[in-house]
Order: structure tokens, then C-alpha cells, then sequence
């Protein structure tokens, strides 16, 4: 979008260069002397601005036609693959992930329960063979 509207411009600043061309031409006519060299160099300039005019109308036209393109391909990627079907499964992803963290969270704590549970047997497991041993 950014290339059509730079091209735009473009095409815009060499209409208003032709219009002064033109008026320029107008305004150079009253010397005849003058107004053959004036009316050569206006029609090369002419010349030249419906030149690049016609590259950017061509560069234009190739934008749009790609524009086209596009839209086509995203229009054909949003029908094989639904939106609703989409939000269904990122909201399941969402989900089956808040599950997992919960499971673990849940799975955290009992290892911390059971890995107190240990220390507190293997401290017991010490007084009684510290007891025995004597």
C-alpha cells in the first residue's frame, strides 16, 4: 500500500509538472522566435513525463494485480481452515496447558510432602540405630 501511494504521489507531481509545461508553452507563444525552441523543448519534457507515466501506471497496475493475488490466497487459507475451528482449539491448547500447570503444581507439593516425610523416617532411622549401636 505504502508502493501505491509513493507511486500515486509520483504520478500526482508529474500531472502538475505537465500543467506548467503546458502553461509555460501558452506563455511562450508570443515569440516566434523563441517558440520553436520553446515548443521542442516542451514536447520533449512532454515526451518524457507521459513516459514515466505510463512505468508507473504499468507499476501500478502490477501493485493491484498482486494486491489481487494476495487477498485470493488469504481468502482461500481462511476457508480451508475455519475460523471458529481455530478459536476452538487454541482455547483447548489454553486449556489442556492450565491443566498441566495445575497438575504440576499439585505434583510439586506432594513430592515437597513426601520428601519431608523421608527426612523426618531417615532422622528416625539414625536416633534408633544410634540406640541400638549403643
Amino acid at each position: 500500500m505504502a508502493q501505491l501511494t509513493a507511486l500515486d504521489d509520483e504520478v500526482k507531481s508529474l500531472k502538475v509538472e505537465k500543467e506548467i509545461l503546458q502553461t509555460k508553452l501558452t506563455d511562450t507563444r508570443g515569440a516566434s522566435a523563441q517558440s520553436a525552441a520553446s515548443m521542442y523543448a516542451l514536447q520533449t519534457a512532454y515526451a518524457h513525463i507521459e513516459k514515466k507515466y505510463l512505468q508507473v501506471k504499468k507499476q501500478m497496475e502490477e501493485l493491484w494485480r498482486e494486491r489481487s493475488k494476495l487477498k485470493r490466497t488469504i481468502t482461500t487459507f481462511h476457508g480451508n481452515v475455519p475460523c471458529d475451528d481455530l478459536r476452538f482449539r487454541m482455547e483447548e491448547m489454553r486449556a489442556c496447558n492450565e491443566d498441566l500447570h495445575v497438575r504440576l503444581n499439585m505434583g510439586a507439593e506432594a513430592f515437597k510432602m513426601k520428601f519431608v516425610e523421608c527426612r523426618q523416617l531417615e532422622d528416625q532411622l539414625k536416633k534408633v540405630t544410634r540406640t541400638s549401636s549403643v
